[in-house]
């Protein structure tokens, strides 16, 4: 009968493999914070192209032109952004109603960002009344961004960094 028993060194290295697969499944928070940055970033990117995904928001409506104009705001552009606290609410981290969240259970890491202003459901989903412009779906450079990031903070973990 063969007998292997692994020396200290390769205990040693099963342990260090075994910490960084931990590092890898929960990372710590600021490893994290570039990733979350980069979705604020792709949340700035669909307000000032006015569109998401790829996909332009439909045009304001005369009337809804008319009423920015008769309260001070600009006409037609920019959409969704009449006093700045819509688009806020999904790209400043401190906005009261920025939603900021990770959990990690199970070896598993979530991440969520985006806005809990009460507007949300009607832009993302349209209606009758008002058209659908999403902000949640991101552009495919604002997720080659966030994947970028992510890619770095697996390569720090790795390297130990």
């Amino acid at each position: 009968m063969i007998t292997f028993k692994e020396s200290a060194k390769t205990q040693a290295a099963i342990r260090e493999m075994a910490q960084i697969i931990t590092r890898l499944r929960q990372p710590a928070a600021t490893k994290l914070e570039p990733i979350k940055r980069s979705i604020r970033a792709g949340f700035a990117e669909n307000f000032d192209t006015e569109s998401a995904g790829g996909i332009p928001w439909q045009p304001l409506s005369p009337a809804t032109v008319t009423d920015r104009i008769l309260h001070g705001f600009p006409g037609s552009h920019p959409i969704l952004q009449r006093t700045g606290g819509y688009r806020a609410s999904f790209t400043d981290s401190n906005n009261a109603d920025h939603i900021s969240t990770t959990e990690q259970t199970d070896g598993k890491t979530a991440l969520a960002e985006g806005s809990d202003d009460f507007r949300v459901p009607f832009h993302e989903q349209g209606g009758a009344i008002i058209p659908q412009r999403r902000v949640l779906v991101m552009s495919q450079n604002a997720q080659e961004h966030i994947n970028r990031e992510l890619a770095d903070m697996v390569a720090d973990i790795l390297h130990g960094r």
